[in-house]
């Protein structure tokens, strides 16, 4: 049962960070300063970030500590963006026309 809620907790947390305009904005403010190390860390941090399958793989790593719960939450993640998303896309495509 724990599996589970590492698993739904790393995918909620995973598609709420991806979407989170103000995160990225901070980001994006951050990321231009004279250190090279600190640029090139917040470039990973941000691609981390971007990418709902790459964070939903770290989330529930750090979570659950676990790296096979990780890649089935990176897995449920392409699901969810190839099917669930791209046709709430369409609906919503067909209704503001």
């Amino acid at each position: 049962m724990n599996e589970i809620t590492f698993l739904i907790k790393g995918i909620l947390l995973a598609y709420f960070i991806t979407r989170f305009e103000p995160l990225h904005w901070i980001i994006d403010e951050i990321k231009d300063t004279k250190y090279k190390l600190f640029n090139i860390i917040i470039g990973i941090i941000k691609l981390i970030l971007t990418c709902s399958r790459c964070a939903a793989l770290w989330l529930t790593l750090i979570i659950s500590r676990d790296p096979y719960i990780s890649i089935v939450a990176s897995f449920v993640m392409v699901l969810i963006e190839k099917y669930i998303l791209s046709y709430v896309e369409q609906i919503e495509f067909k209704h503001n026309d």
